[in-house]
């Protein structure tokens, strides 16, 4: 299989919990998959960590995937399942549940030293840290094409640049799904980039061109005027997360194809 063996080797390394997902497997959900969670987990691969459901995983299985009457069916399925209480599961099932948890801890030493980095603040944006972060981005920039050698731009040549789109003077799309607001602060857009680069070595102009959701066409024709005065257009467009009904990429906000979207 494809999916399997990536898991097989982080469990074999030692992993201790293993989340399910959203998304069903040949029909049947991920989080209520008794092939997948029990039969090859913990009976063919002798795995005795725990597993996690998604954020919301076992409630999809309800007003989702639509194979649950309701939560507390979901809930029954996911955990195969139900409410001791009531009966539907064995209390042994309970307590295999839980003695996987407590054996994930006892091996991670939790109970000893619930507090494993008291000190993870000042581990956060040092130097060292920012300085791998720049240098993988750096490295995972592509360039397709360069057309008549305008890359990189000389100032020498250049006395304007237009920077255009509506991504242009935004940070958060930089940053992708699962990001936190004030983690977004610092960011430098790249209108702000390019006129820190640039400085006082050409004149630069700026306009939102488009919305990255919508199809109005309103904008255009400012971004278009500003390019034709230029000696050079900066384009930036792409996909955008804020995390709400707006986001064209991220979780359950993905787009079906490679275009780009709105105007």
């Amino acid at each position: 299989m494809l999916y399997l063996p990536p898991f097989k080797k982080a469990i074999d390394a030692g992993a201790l919990s293993v989340m399910s997902a959203y998304n069903a497997y040949d029909n049947v959900p991920a989080s209520a998959n008794h092939h997948l969670l029990t039969e090859i987990l913990k009976e063919e691969w002798d795995w005795d960590g725990y597993i996690y459901s998604d954020w919301a995983a076992v409630a999809q299985l309800f007003n989702g995937h639509n194979v649950a009457e309701n939560c507390y069916d979901a809930a029954e399925m996911a955990f195969n399942a139900g409410l001791v209480s009531d009966g539907l599961v064995p209390v042994s099932r309970l307590d295999d549940a839980v003695s996987r948890i407590l054996r994930a801890k006892f091996k991670l030493g939790l109970f000893e030293n619930p507090y494993v980095y008291p000190d993870w603040s000042f581990h956060l944006r040092t130097p060292i840290s920012l300085a791998l972060s720049y240098e993988t981005t750096v490295d995972s920039l592509v360039l397709l094409q360069n057309h008549r050698r305008l890359l990189p731009l000389d100032l020498g040549a250049i006395r304007s640049i237009a920077v255009v789109g509506p991504l242009a003077n935004s940070t958060s799309w930089q940053y992708g799904d699962y990001t936190f607001c004030h983690e977004c602060q610092p960011a430098v857009s790249p209108l702000q980039g390019i006129k820190n680069f640039v400085g006082n070595g050409a004149e630069v102009g700026y306009a939102q061109g488009a919305w990255v959701w919508s199809f109005d066409e309103t904008l255009m024709r400012e971004a278009k005027e500003i390019a034709r005065k230029s000696d050079v257009a900066v384009v930036v467009v792409g996909d955008y997360t804020d995390g709400v009904t707006n986001s064209t990429d991220g979780e359950t906000f993905d787009t079906s194809e490679l275009r780009l979207m709105g105007g």
